[in-house]
C-alpha cells in the first residue's frame, strides 16, 4: 500500500503541475488576445485615417483641377490680348495685371 500511496501521491503532483501549466497557457492565451484585440482596435484606425487621407486627396486632387482650368483660362485670355493690336501694352486687363501676367 506504500507503493499505491507513493504513486497516487506522485500523480495529485503530476495533475497539480499540469493544472498550474494549463493556468498559465490560459493566462498566456488571455493575454495574447488581449493583444490581437488592441491590433485590431489599431488596425480599425489605421483604416479610418486611411479613408480620410484618401478623401483629402480626392479633394485636393479636385481643387488642382480647378485652380489648372482656371489657369488656363487666365493663359488663354492673355495670349489673345497679346494678339489684339496694341494687346501687348497698358490696355490690357486689369485681371492680368493684378496677377503680374500683364
Amino acid at each position: 500500500m506504500e507503493v499505491e500511496s507513493v504513486n497516487t501521491t506522485s500523480r495529485v503532483d503530476v495533475l497539480e503541475v499540469e493544472s498550474a501549466n494549463t493556468t498559465s497557457r490560459v493566462d498566456v492565451l488571455e493575454v495574447q488576445t488581449v493583444n490581437i484585440a488592441a491590433k485590431v482596435d489599431e488596425m480599425e484606425i489605421l483604416s479610418t485615417d486611411m479613408q480620410v487621407l484618401n478623401e483629402e486627396t480626392v479633394n485636393t486632387t479636385s481643387r488642382v483641377d480647378v485652380l489648372e482650368e482656371a489657369l488656363a483660362e487666365i493663359m488663354l485670355e492673355l495670349a489673345q490680348l497679346k494678339e489684339k493690336p496694341g494687346g501687348g501694352g497698358s490696355d490690357e486687363c486689369e485681371r492680368c495685371r493684378n496677377l503680374g501676367l500683364g
